[in-house]
């Protein structure tokens, strides 16, 4: 398994960042390939996702929640992948965010430049999400 992190400076307090990621209706809006979420229970939603012209479905499970510094998530269905998502406070009010997702190359990652770009394409739409 391989990972890639890509990280920004956002202009609002880690806290805000954290409570914005973690509402999953607000996917969509920086999770560009994400069309809809729909909850399945308290930790498991059902993505539907185009990329490519194509549609896929995938079920992650939220693995792990600290309140306001860390959100982690694995896919149980779907192409095998992780995530988590970390918030640090700065001094100045603004937050750093951090973004890690760990793939398998036998799923179909086989290009992580691309897929380095897509997790900097999804932080700078969150940071236009969330500062607006």
């Amino acid at each position: 398994m391989d990972s890639i992190e890509r990280s920004i400076i956002v202009d609002t307090s880690a806290a805000e960042a954290f409570s914005t990621w973690l509402r999953f209706e607000n996917w969509p809006h920086f999770l560009k390939a994400i069309r809809t979420v729909r909850r399945l229970d308290e930790s498991k939603f059902q993505l539907f996702i185009e990329r490519g012209g194509k549609e896929y479905e995938s079920v992650v499970e939220l693995s792990l929640v600290i309140p306001p510094t860390r959100i982690a998530w694995r896919t149980v269905s779907g192409v095998d992948k992780s995530g988590v998502v970390c918030f640090e406070a700065l001094p100045d009010g603004r937050s750093k965010v951090s973004f890690k997702m760990k793939y398998f190359h036998e799923a179909g990652w086989n290009h992580p430049h691309i897929l380095a770009q897509r997790l900097e394409s999804h932080l700078a739409c969150f940071k236009k999400f969330v500062e607006n």
